[in-house]
């Protein structure tokens, strides 16, 4: 293995604290990108099941309501 221990491991000869911010802020950024489709999916869903309420009641099931 490249590093002799866990603690080598972290502080990478002082630039550790560097390394893994970076790590942070990119895992952060992919966790967005992936729930912020999610999220406005189901807030698009939500009006257009609102939207064909008003417009007609009678038309949109109960299940679509759950969305």
């Amino acid at each position: 293995m490249y590093f002799d221990s866990l603690h080598a491991l972290l502080t990478m000869d002082g630039h550790g604290v560097y390394v893994w911010v970076v790590y942070l802020v990119a895992l952060a950024i992919i966790a967005l990108l992936v729930v912020a489709p999610v999220r406005r999916r189901k807030q698009v869903l939500q009006q257009l099941v609102a939207e064909l309420n008003r417009v007609q009641p009678a038309v949109v099931s109960p299940s679509a309501k759950e969305l």
